[in-house]
């Protein structure tokens, strides 16, 4: 069983390969293991794991941390008060006004004057509170100054006045979607060692296109390669000839000879390397 490293710089390499090795791009490494911009979550280090725990369980506790901070924003978003109007309903000439101030609070927004957008929207809600474009409004300015929940409340609230209303319930979803960040980080295959690539493709053609998980290409490969050596040892096309040398044994041991470099080539540059390093480097 392996140790620990006591070496807190040994051990963060450590843990940084093994988690690169899980498909996790760097960015969100440097998010795992060190405090984020606000300084409010603490790093996910080995330190705050039980002992013997794998960078598996880094993922499923980080994973954890974001529904538990996703929970916590929906829930301060139940709780946020837009202080808006109750619903009513308007008259005429009320949606009328409401109508013109909202122009008037888009084109403001366009300006990025949003304290007197979200005045202008305020002042339409209060002549017709149950307007859900104004209250959809609402929420883009909260969205456009970072105030997730009460972005989330002001759609909510659009899709409770209107519930045909489609483009503030996308809205909704999509920046629910957006605070959920651990969507992209399904574990994926480990990079492929060019090394063994080579090794298994000099050996025989196709087996390092099978290493790189490439089977059909492999498999095809493979028995092209069967057939051509075939020719050269059992046809009257190879070697088979009693005197001297033709032509087709030059084309057959040319077109073996390139088949058998490509499938070569192929298979070292079929490991992709990832993240920034060299495919080399495993």
């Amino acid at each position: 069983m392996s140790q620990t490293p006591s070496d807190p710089l040994e051990q963060r390499r450590k843990l940084e390969h093994d988690l690169m090795r899980l498909g996790v791009s760097p960015d969100e490494i440097r998010r795992l293991l060190d405090a984020d911009s606000t300084g409010i979550d603490p790093p996910v280090t080995q330190a705050a794991l039980p002992s013997g725990s794998t960078p598996d369980d880094i993922v499923r506790m980080a994973r954890a941390k974001e529904a538990a901070r996703l929970a916590g924003i929906l829930e301060k978003a139940e709780k946020s008060v837009l202080n808006v109007p109750e619903f009513r309903d308007a008259t005429p000439e009320e949606t009328r006004k409401a109508e013109l101030l909202l122009r008037e609070a888009a084109l403001l927004r366009r300006r990025q004057q949003y304290k007197q957008a979200d005045a202008k929207c305020r002042e339409a809600l209060q002549l017709c509170p149950r307007e859900s474009s104004a209250l959809e409004l609402l929420g883009d300015l909260y969205q456009d100054n970072a105030q997730v929940e009460l972005a989330l409340a002001a759609y909510k609230r659009a899709v409770q006045a209107d519930p045909k209303r489609s483009a503030a319930e996308k809205k909704y979803a999509d920046l629910i979607a957006m605070q959920q960040r651990w969507d992209m980080l399904e574990q994926e295959e480990p990079d492929r060692n060019p090394r063994y690539a080579l090794f298994l493709s000099l050996l025989l053609p196709g087996a390092g296109q099978c290493y790189n998980t490439e089977y059909a290409k492999g498999v095809v490969l493979f028995v092209l390669d069967a057939l051509l050596f075939w020719m050269l040892a059992y046809s009257p096309m190879g070697f088979t000839k009693q005197a001297g040398t033709h032509t087709s044994l030059y084309v057959s041991l040319g077109i073996t000879t390139a088949i058998y470099l490509w499938a070569t080539w192929d298979a070292v540059n079929g490991t992709k390397p990832r993240h920034g390093k060299s495919g080399w480097d495993v």
